[in-house]
């Protein structure tokens, strides 16, 4: 069954064999002998004497490539609405994603040389510029940062999710589970991520209707559970091959050993009890040796080369992060919205704080009304409209938590005021950030009320006035027909899947 034709278009060719064909009688240990370099078992069925042609085929195939193929291939022939399939890992000096040889599939349904653009009508001709080599513009799956494009900003969010990986998921009753879905038009317009051409072309030809069938999730998830477990396969795999070589070696290097000394002793030695005498004497002198000082030495300096090799590679990899990537920053906002965000956020400033200057006058300034932390939750909503850290959760929760531990904090006797700050600051971010409810304004609050200068009215007031920014932040950015905020409105998340993650945790 052929799964791509051999064509400069796909640039793959990958067959499965029938299942009457030669090539499907040639079982995985013949294959690693092959590998090895040794002839294949002998058994009596005729079909395992293949030719040498066909064995020096077998011998050619690159068997990571192979898996990895199989499963992503799965993976999009098995689900509903999957017109192709990727996986990317992280590089060995943990600075990039890859997507390695053999980690993608396409449906040939939705593409051929049919019409002029190659997409037969089925795919847009954004997708063929991610899909096909041949076409004028096409963006190749070049390696990214963590944070750029749609595998870098996947993989940088699954660092904060739940793990789903094979010791964690794949055992588990997979109808727990549940796919995140993220809405792609919506990360490649989002001026906080860094621009990637390949994911604005991809977000300009999906649609997942299909993909969410709650059956079609469950196929899914556990597709991507094989597809990490061919992934992770290479290593060992390889680790094995190599300790059967080794081993190999060692018994072949002790028969010969055996061979030399029975030649040795049959040579030299008529008397058959001097023979017996002497082997227990070798014997003994062999398994009685001490290791000498040097030997020790030696051992020592390969673990501090070990361990100054190791030291080497993570200097290596935060220098190399360091550098940076050649990705463009993001787009510019048109002058259009500038000028939106401008009125936007002036109507905005103008409630809270018109309010805050009227209870300072008539109260005194137990009733003030901090500003610093709305200017910048103001900014989140005009400027970064879609990111998670400008919703009404991580706002109203990040707030909640922050100036929480930082009213706790203020109370603490003995401690300098500076350091309560930066211990009050620093917990609430560490908080937020395990609650996935990062909110950067939440963070300047809570560096202003570990001072214990402001207190629970301070805090009242300022919980009151974000509810009141996200009612009319949400009217005035609705009136733009490029905006939608906020993203999802959700406040927590279901009791019982909190009560299972922190039990797992």
């Amino acid at each position: 069954m052929d799964l791509f034709s051999r064509s400069a278009r796909s640039r793959v060719s990958f067959t499965l064999p029938d299942d009457n064909s030669d090539e499907s009688s040639i079982s995985e240990e013949d294959f690693v002998r092959q590998e090895e370099g040794l002839a294949p078992l002998e058994r009596s069925n005729a079909s395992f004497g293949a030719s040498s042609h066909l064995r020096m085929s077998r011998r050619n195939l690159d068997v990571d490539e192979d898996i990895l193929h199989r499963a992503a291939a799965d993976a999009g022939l098995g689900s509903m609405g999957t017109v192709y399939v990727e996986v990317w890992t992280l590089n060995k000096e943990g600075t990039q994603l890859v997507r390695p040889e053999g980690g993608y599939w396409m449906d040939p349904i939705f593409h051929n040389k049919e019409t002029e653009c190659g997409c037969s009508g089925l795919l847009t001709c954004s997708a063929c510029r991610v899909f096909d080599p041949e076409h004028p513009t096409f963006l190749p799956a070049d390696p990214v940062a963590p944070g750029v494009g749609l595998a870098g900003v996947l993989w940088s969010e699954s660092a904060t999710v739940e793990d789903t990986a094979v010791a964690g998921g794949i055992l588990r009753d997979t109808t727990k589970r549940k796919v995140v879905w993220r809405d792609i038009r919506a990360m490649a317009n989002n001026p906080h991520l860094p621009y990637d051409e390949r994911l604005k072309a991809i977000a300009d030809s999906v649609d997942h209707g299909l993909l969410k069938e709650i059956g079609n999730e469950q196929y899914l998830l556990c597709a991507a559970d094989l597809c990490g477990a061919a992934w992770s396969l290479r290593e060992p795999r390889r680790a094995a091959i190599k300790s059967r070589k080794a081993l190999r070696d060692t018994a072949i290097h002790r028969a010969r050993l055996q061979i030399i000394t029975l030649i040795h002793f049959g040579v030299r030695f008529d008397n058959p009890v001097q023979n017996s005498d002497q082997e227990p004497s070798n014997h003994n002198n062999n398994n009685g040796k001490k290791v000498s000082i040097a030997e020790k030495e030696a051992s020592l300096g390969k673990v501090v080369k070990k361990q100054l090799a190791q030291a080497s590679n993570a200097v290596t990899m935060v220098a190399t992060k360091c550098k940076g990537t050649d990705n463009r920053p993001p787009p510019p906002f048109s002058n259009e919205q500038a000028v939106f965000s401008f009125f936007g956020s002036f109507v905005l400033l103008t409630l809270p704080a018109g309010i805050g200057h009227s209870l300072v006058t008539s109260y005194g300034s137990d009733y003030l009304l901090l500003m610093p932390p709305f200017g910048a939750f103001i900014c989140l909503q005009f400027g970064l409209t879609q990111a998670p850290a400008a919703q009404p959760r991580s706002c109203l929760l990040g707030q909640l938590h922050s100036v929480s531990i930082a009213l706790i904090i203020s109370v603490i006797p003995l401690l300098p005021v500076w350091f309560k700050q930066v211990l009050g600051t620093s917990l609430a971010i560490g908080a937020m950030t395990r609650c996935g409810i990062t909110h950067p304004p939440a963070g300047a609050s809570a560096f202003l009320f570990s001072s214990g200068t402001y207190g629970m009215t301070h805090f009242v007031l300022l919980l009151a006035g974000n509810v009141l920014a996200i009612i009319v932040g949400s009217i005035i950015n609705n009136t733009s027909e490029k905006r939608q905020y906020p993203t999802y409105i959700a406040m927590g998340c279901n009791p019982k899947d909190a009560y299972e993650y922190l039990k797992r945790d």
